[in-house]
């Protein structure tokens, strides 16, 4: 707990020293944010959008911008179709050379904006990456209990890459480099059935290829 209270009987919670009104306030502001920044998760499940835009922007403000809630910002941004906003959340920050999920949003903004060069040169940067700059934060969304439920584990996040690499090279025409990330991002993630359908239903392989690819995938292991 941020703080230990006694309760007499029938009279208000006093703080034990040596805590003062300061780090009372200090403690208030943070169980404040957490409540916060649930209500943000809960509106994007609700797909109230607009909502957990506005409670995402508060709460990057009173954080002071922390990363996570960057993020948070950016990715409802997205959800509200403001790409070259959400984009620009991120890259004036960063935080696209910092963590891979970032990267792969700040991507996908441009992507969705129809500009396919600009999210083929971030994805394609050669930075080095912190890939779990987010996962110490990650409980202050959707609690300590279910954080590794919602995160996105590191295979997770690099066969999105490849599956939005593909999408993007698609777009350029380039069937030859989509089916090869498209591949790829079925190798990583057997179950990203989006790639796989991408692959089939625009014709990208061979009867042949296809029976290889489904051989070469590691079904075993990953479907248990």
């Amino acid at each position: 707990t941020l703080f230990r209270s006694q309760v007499g009987c029938g009279g208000p919670a006093e703080i034990n020293p040596p805590f003062g009104p300061a780090y009372t306030r200090t403690a208030q502001r943070i169980m404040d944010l957490q409540g916060l920044r649930r209500r943000v998760h809960m509106y994007i499940e609700q797909q109230q959008y607009h909502s957990a835009l506005f409670w995402a922007d508060k709460v990057a403000s009173l954080s002071h911008e922390d990363p996570e809630d960057v993020y948070w910002l950016a990715h409802c941004l997205y959800l509200t179709a403001q790409y070259h906003r959400a984009a620009h959340a991120i890259r004036s920050r960063k935080l696209d050379k910092k963590d891979e999920q970032c990267r792969y949003l700040a991507a996908r903004c441009h992507y969705s904006a129809k500009e396919y060069q600009q999210a083929l040169d971030i994805l394609d940067m050669e930075e080095p990456i912190i890939v779990h700059l987010f996962e110490k934060h990650f409980k202050h969304y959707v609690g300590p209990k279910d954080s590794t439920e919602w995160q996105m584990s590191e295979s997770s996040v690099q066969s999105s890459i490849c599956l939005l690499r593909g999408k993007i090279y698609d777009a350029l025409d380039n069937r030859t480099l989509a089916t090869d990330n498209y591949k790829r991002a079925l190798e990583i993630d057997v179950y990203c059935f989006e790639a796989f359908d991408l692959l089939t239903a625009h014709h990208m392989l061979t009867a042949q290829e296809e029976k290889d690819l489904l051989e070469r995938l590691p079904l075993n292991q990953k479907c248990p």
